[in-house]
């Protein structure tokens, strides 16, 4: 699998989330189980990688 990189960085989407995700006052564990209440199978270590 090829790593591509953005702007020097090889995650483009990171930052984004978890800012959404601390303005939003929710941990990686809770933004997981909200996540899989919506039909995606994630958990916190998941999220931890994005």
């Amino acid at each position: 699998m090829k790593i591509y990189k953005y702007n020097g960085r090889c995650n483009a989407s990171g930052e984004n989330i978890r800012r959404l995700r601390e303005r939003a006052n929710l941990s990686q564990e809770k933004l997981a189980a909200r996540l899989q209440l919506k039909g995606l199978p994630l958990n916190h270590k998941s999220i931890s990688r994005l």
